[in-house]
């Protein structure tokens, strides 16, 4: 009888968190400054990422939180990886074809991604004038958030574009415009190590790609004016809260 009481105890401590963990509940109040990145290469350029023979979107299915970018080739078109959606966009006549799922054979060339356990608040960022004030913006933030030094992320900004210029890649060439008074998602990585990894962009530590979801199109984020306030959210860490405690 004593041994049956142990087991109904053991299944409901399963079921309700007993000892230690009882009552505790995740909470992210702490910025991942040193995150981890994926950096996928075909070829052998010496950039310091990872060289593989193939790099399959269709077969390569990102994760919930994941952002990422690069560009593809078989068609050639641009990357761009927002919460674990495809966003690929080639030029087609004088206008843009994006589509959310990989044509068959479609590979990257390269592909730079980072799924955090989380995403944060990282806060709200002044009027922005071009991309090397975004990049300090960042910056900014991520020093009053705890990195201090060296530091590696993924970001997404939300934002209202006053203006801005995309680029994309694609065959027999790519394609440029200029687009004003905009909602814009902005995704990237964050690096200030001075490495070519994560193909920074020369001078800055960033490298942006954009969605413009009133026009259905993504690719490099070239230049920017923001009005203040767009919402930056950086990778956060889960840590354990006790609800005893609130």
């Amino acid at each position: 009888m004593k041994q049956v009481r142990f087991i109904y105890y053991l299944l409901a401590c399963g079921l309700t968190a007993c000892g230690e963990n009882a009552n505790k509940t995740p909470t992210s109040t702490k910025m991942e400054c040193q995150s981890a990145v994926s950096a996928l290469d075909i070829r052998d350029n010496g950039k310091g990422r990872d060289q593989v023979r193939f790099i399959d979107l269709s077969s390569f299915k990102p994760s919930p939180t994941m952002i990422g970018y690069g560009p593809s080739a078989n068609p050639k078109a641009e990357i761009t990886i927002i919460d674990g959606t495809y966003y690929l966009t080639q030029p087609q006549g004088d206008s843009t074809h994006t589509q959310s799922i990989p044509s068959t054979g479609q590979n990257a060339v390269f592909l730079i991604t980072s799924a955090p356990e989380t995403w944060m608040s990282g806060g709200e960022l002044p009027e922005i004038e071009g991309l090397a004030a975004l990049s300090s913006a960042i910056s900014t933030q991520a020093r009053k958030l705890g990195c201090n030094e060296t530091a590696v992320f993924p970001f997404k900004v939300k934002a209202y574009a006053r203006s801005l210029t995309w680029s994309i890649t694609g065959s027999p060439k790519g394609m440029k415009g200029d687009l004003n008074n905009v909602e814009v998602t902005i995704i990237g990585i964050y690096d200030n190590t001075s490495t070519p990894r994560n193909a920074m962009i020369s001078g800055m530590s960033i490298h942006p790609h954009l969605y413009i979801k009133s026009e259905n199109i993504s690719g490099h984020l070239n230049a920017i004016e923001l009005a203040p306030g767009a919402s930056l959210y950086v990778p956060g860490q889960l840590q354990q809260g006790n609800e005893n405690e609130k």
